[in-house]
Formats: C-alpha cells, structure tokens, sequence
C-alpha cells in the first residue's frame, strides 16, 4: 500500500498513494452523477455563482489554460500515469452549470485594478522589498564574518562540532546569497508593474515558499501596505482572484467575504459584505461520531496533550471492491485465470482544528477493511495533511496519534494486520486536499523510510503495534495464484509489480505459472521494497461502553478517494491558503451535513449560527473579476 509522506523540519505532510486514475467512462456512476444530486438538494437552500467555492465547466479553467501554476508539494505515484490535477483557476464568465451558485451576483469584465494611490503604494512596496535587501545582504555579511572566524579557530584545533558548525554557516551564507540574488529580480519586477493586482502576484510569487523570520516580517508589512490600500486583505491568492464591486467600489476576495472576513456590524452594510455560498454555518461536531471516531478521539485525549480544538469524524462506505489495475487484469487473462474479487469497507477520518471560531480540515485518511478472503488485513490507501498546525512538535504528536488511534480501533474489531506503500510523493499533484501551503516539501525516500520507522517505533511503545517488518513475511503457498492473492490489495505496490513483470518480462503474453512463481519468489526476497508489514497489538478492552452504541456514518461525497477528490475540484475548493482552506472546510461541512439530513442519518442541527443576509431581494451589481 502506498502510504505517502512529507515533511520539513518546521512543517510535516503525510500521504499516501493515487490509485489508477479512471477515466470518465471508466468510472462508477455515482462519482459522475453524485455532485450534481448533492449540489440540487444544496441548491434548494441556496445557489452559487462566480465564487471560489466552485468549479464549473465555465466559469473555472485549468492551470494549463489560464493563470500561473503553483507546484504545491503533493504526491503523484500511481500505477498509471495521471492525468493533470492541477488546481483550476477562475475566469469571469458566468455558470451555467447546476453546481451550487452565489445569489444575487452578476459580473462585467474589464474594469481597472489599479487603485487611485496605486503611486503611492508602488512606492512602499519598492522601498520594503529594498529593506528587505538590506537585511539579507547583513545576514550574508555577518555569516561571512563568522565563517571566516570559525575557519582560523578550526585550523588551531580540529573537531567534529567545530567542523559542523562551520558547514551550517556556510549553508546559511549560501542561502542568504541565493535569496539575495532572488530577491534582486523580483525588485526589478515590482518596479515595472502598472496594475496592483499584478505588483501582488509578481511579489508574493517571489517570496512564496522562502523561510526565515525576515521573510515572514516582510510577508506581513506587504499584506498590510496592501491592506490599507484598499485591496482586501492584502493577501495574493493564485486561486482566487480579486474581484471589484461596481456598487461600493471595494476590491475584495470572494472567499474573505465568504468566510465572514469582510462583515461589518451595520444594516446598510454593500453585498459584497454579506457571505453569499452558504446560509448556514456548520460545524464538525455537528457531525455525529461513530464507534471508530469515539475510539480514536479517547487515545488522542490519552497521547496529546493541548489546548487546541480537534475533532475527529468518521465516514464509512461498506460493500466495496478492490481496484486491482488493467496490467493486473490482463496478466490474469492472459494466464486464463478469473481476476479474485476482494470485498473491502472504506473509512475516511477527517480531522478538524478550530481556531478563533474557524474551521480548517487538515487531516485526511483513506483506510480500507478487506473482508472474507483477506478478513484480517487493512491497508492504508490515502493519507494526506495540510499544514496548519505551527508547532512541529504538536504536529507530529497530533499526526501519529490519529493513525495509532486508528489502529488500536482496527484491533478492537479483529484486524490484525496493516499494509501499506511508503512512496515519496510527486510535487506536483495531491490526493485528498487540493493544494497545500507553500511552506511545506516532500521527503526522500530515504527520509520516508526513517520518518515511518520512528512511527512504527513509537507504536510499539504505545502499545498498539506487536511488531513491523519490510520484508515481506505472510503465506507463501505453492500454487502462484494462492501467492498472488496474497500480495495484491486495492491500489497496492505488488499489483503494479506484478503489472510490471507482466508487461515487461513476459511482454503481456503467457508464460507457465513456474516462471512467475520463480520471479515473485525472488521479488518479495528483496528487502529494499517501500513497504511497511504490521503486525497489530492483541486488543485491549475498550473502555467506553457508549462506543458499542455508536453507529457508522455514511456519505457518497466520502465513499471513495475519487468521488472526494471530484467533489472538491468540481467546488474549487483549496487549501493552500489559510483563508481559502476555512472557506473549502465550510464548504465541505455544509455539503456533508445537508447530505447526512437528508438520508435521515441526523437531524439538522439546531445550534448552528446564520450567515447574516441583507433584506432586500434585488441583484445589484456587485464585483468584476479579473
């Protein structure tokens, strides 16, 4: 099983592997008619037009089409190659598709970005971005002085640490020179810029992804110059374009309105103020939980310790089946063999963390739960993180205590087994978020591999784990096929293995069962596999009695990684930005908590606050994007 992960030293992503991408032929019918069934029950509450929250075949285009790529650290290792999932970017034109619409919104095009002080704040974005230069060049001069002191001391005496002090301040140095040297194009960049719009993207593209504190000091006194230059919040969102308000004359985003960024205490209050996607704020824990939510909600109560809110929802879709591939199909074909049908029950747990009243969804796992022929096994098939947790220390421990209280539910229900692919992660694409912040890269391979041993090291100290091993050591019957049923899961490294041998050595024709039973015998001897075999802790007994009375939840938005992926590219929903990952949280809670009323799964909440909405019924007209 494929199971991704990312991480910096400040900032960690978890991941886990991309199933074969099907077309749209080739997909279920409910991940192609499922949205749009959702979105008309949604759409009897409230409608959307050209907000950020959505994704239609006009009004939002791909990277590839419109707009600047952002490469956003995400994995992409599949068994098949992947279409291009970049994120979409918005266009003026007007919906007409049945997604969810804004109300009472109209847009004209071609209206001026550039504000009456533009001058002005053209001038205080030069002279910050000079400051900014001047720091850089001190930090490269101090760290030049200090190398050039530590080298005379090292030369009177030779030590490790002397040596590996100077080798991080030669680091230093050589960063401090590269952003310099950046920084110097950028300046020239800012200084030919005639369009306000245009001056945020060509700096905060420049500074996007770079770390330091003065980096992050100089982040903050651009989104304040354009702050109290009338342009929103001062921030650039390469997703979300800023829009003008052809009633007040203010610049704002869509999504800081959405999110209740640009309220205002008064009755006369313009349009462009009042949250227009959803007439109902919910939240996470509107959501019942079930059995499995409430077991790892007691163990991460038991293992972390904080005062942050985090609440943790579980949604199940039982009678699945496994995907095993094309290759995997055809090798069985060729070899005149029926491909085995492998029963599974799909859990995606979703962790939430509310600060200041908002919501963001960071957290985000596919597990599936083989039955009958495979009863004891679990593989992980999704896991991905966003990154909006600053303390790296409280990350981690929030991140392993999630998975480890899943585990210890898994034993409690008779698993004893958990597979999964350690693979690391394609920059370009992501599985169960869209985006991610630009702070955040990918590990190794190397690094992957030790990140997981120190999980599965903690694990064994908490009491969840028995033991793990990278060697492959289940059954080995003599009869290849036997084998074969073995190794292979839903999405898994030996389907594409096998795939590969097939394909590759066999050249997709038919070769006696010998001959694979000696080449898989030989493959799974190998020990440098990215593959992770866990044997589960015995059970201990649960002790929260209530759990027992705690049914699953269901959702089709949540039944498989592709149909939630779809939901989120057709809504435009995105979490690179922290503003944009509030708005897709409360997009994806509204979605889920409509859907959950609807099949009779719970009652609509009756706690949840209003989103304020003006009196008046008409359409003025309100933004031009651009």
């Amino acid at each position: 099983r494929k199971f991704h992960h990312a991480h910096t030293n400040q900032h960690q992503i978890l991941h886990t592997s991309r199933s074969p991408h099907l077309s749209v032929k080739d997909k279920p019918k409910t991940a192609v008619s499922l949205n749009n069934s959702i979105i008309r029950k949604l759409g009897s509450t409230a409608t959307f037009q050209n907000s950020p929250t959505v994704k239609n075949s006009k009004y939002l285009k791909r990277s590839g089409e419109q707009g600047t790529s952002r490469a956003r650290n995400g994995p992409q290792n599949s068994q098949q190659e992947q279409p291009n999932r970049k994120r979409t970017y918005h266009t003026s034109e007007p919906s007409t598709s049945s997604a969810l619409q804004a109300m009472n919104v109209r847009t004209t095009r071609n209206v001026s970005s550039t504000p009456p002080n533009f001058e002005n704040l053209h001038l205080k974005i030069v002279s910050r971005i000079g400051e900014l230069m001047e720091e850089l060049s001190r930090t490269a001069e101090n760290h030049a002085q200090a190398i050039e002191a530590r080298s005379r001391f090292h030369q009177r005496r030779s030590d490790k640490d002397g040596a590996h002090v100077l080798e991080k301040l030669e680091k230093a140095l050589k960063k401090a020179e590269v952003d310099l040297e950046k920084m110097k194009e950028v300046l020239k960049e800012v200084k030919a810029q005639t369009d306000a719009h245009e001056l945020m993207r060509v700096l905060f593209d420049g500074i996007k992804g770079r770390r330091g504190e003065i980096f992050s000091k100089a982040t903050k006194d651009c989104e304040a110059i354009f702050k109290a230059g009338g342009l929103c919040c001062g921030k650039f969102f390469d997703c979300v374009q800023i829009e003008n308000c052809l009633t007040c004359g203010d610049q704002f985003h869509s999504v800081c309105r959405e999110i209740g960024r640009r309220s205002r205490d008064r009755a006369d209050r313009c349009e462009c103020r009042v949250p227009q996607t959803v007439p109902t704020k919910f939240r996470s824990t509107d959501i019942p939980q079930d059995r499995c939510a409430k077991v790892i909600e007691n163990r991460f109560k038991k293992w972390v310790k904080t005062d942050k809110k985090v609440s943790i929802r579980v949604l199940t879709a039982d009678d699945m089946k496994a995907e095993l591939g094309e290759k995997l199909e055809e090798f069985f074909a060729a070899m005149g063999k029926q491909l085995p049908l492998l029963k599974m029950r799909n859990r995606m747990i979703l962790v939430f963390l509310e600060e200041d009243g908002e919501e963001i969804l960071f957290f985000a796992m596919l597990a599936n739960e083989y039955k009958e022929r495979k009863a004891e096994l679990i593989t992980f098939r999704y896991l991905e993180t966003v990154s909006y947790i600053n303390d790296g220390e409280l990350r981690r421990n929030v991140y392993d205590s999630i998975i480890f209280g899943y585990m210890a539910f898994a034993a409690s229900i008779g698993y004893k087994k958990i597979h999964f692919w350690a693979c690391p992660p394609d920059p370009d694409d992501s599985y169960l978020f869209r985006g991610r912040p630009a702070y955040q890269t990918v590990l190794d391979k190397k690094k992957l591999i030790e990140w997981y041993t120190r999980l599965l090291e903690l694990g064994k100290t908490r009491g969840v784990i028995s033991n793990y091993s990278q060697k492959y050591n289940g059954p080995k019957p003599d009869e290849v096929f036997e084998l074969i049923e073995h190794l292979i899961s839903d999405g898994g490294f030996w389907n594409k293995e096998i795939g590969k041998l097939f394909e590759e050595k066999y050249g997709c024709n038919e070769t006696s069962h010998q001959q694979v039973q000696k080449d898989l015998r030989r493959l799974i001897g190998k020990k440098d596999h990215p593959i992770f075999y866990i044997t589960l802790a015995p059970s201990e007994e649960i002790e929260a009695e209530e759990e027992n009375d705690l049914p699953p939840i269901s959702s089709k938005i949540a039944k498989t990684g592709d149909v939630w992926r779809e939901f989120l590219d057709d809504h435009g929903l995105d979490f690179t930005y922290r503003e944009t990952a509030i708005n897709a949280t409360l997009v994806i809670l509204w979605a889920l908590i409509r859907e959950l009323c609807e099949t009779g799964q719970m009652e609509t909440p009756q706690t949840a606050p209003s989103v304020p909405r003006l009196e008046s019924d008409s359409a003025p007209s309100t933004s031009s994007s651009r």
